[in-house]
């Protein structure tokens, strides 16, 4: 099963190794599923984790984004036709994830959230997505 995760997942996950988001992340370490990311994400995950250790110091990041760029499965984003997502830097999420062929896309943001009629792809909160998949498997 293909996944794209926004970057507040990740970012949750490591950061505050607890929760949903970290559930998650152990999942896809332990295969359960295959995690979805073009280029652009990649940079976003960087920028955001290295913001983040700025505040939150102890965690090795280069570790996680190293393992992200081996295990992950890289793709290139489709382009879409139209805005679909009422923040236009959110459509990168959803471009990865019909790109990637992903069933779906994990995240906590309230505008990705209301996308919906995507094709084969729904859109799910860090709960959802436990709850209905990653428990089932």
């Amino acid at each position: 099963m293909n996944v794209v995760l926004d970057t507040n997942i990740l970012a949750s996950g490591i950061f505050w190794n607890s929760g949903p988001p970290a559930f998650i992340l152990k999942a896809w370490q332990q295969e359960q599923y295959c995690l979805v990311v073009t280029s652009e994400i990649f940079d976003e995950y960087r920028q955001t984790l290295a913001e983040l250790d700025k505040k939150y110091p102890g965690f090795d990041i280069e570790r996680m984004l190293n393992y992200i760029q081996i295990h992950a499965h890289f793709v290139t984003p489709v382009h879409l036709m139209r805005q679909l997502c009422s923040d236009p830097d959110d459509d990168q999420f959803i471009a990865a994830a019909l790109a990637g062929q992903a069933e779906y896309l994990v995240t906590g943001d309230k505008a990705l959230l209301k996308v919906k009629k995507l094709p084969n792809l729904s859109v799910v909160t860090a709960r959802q997505f436990i709850t209905k998949i990653i428990c089932k498997v």
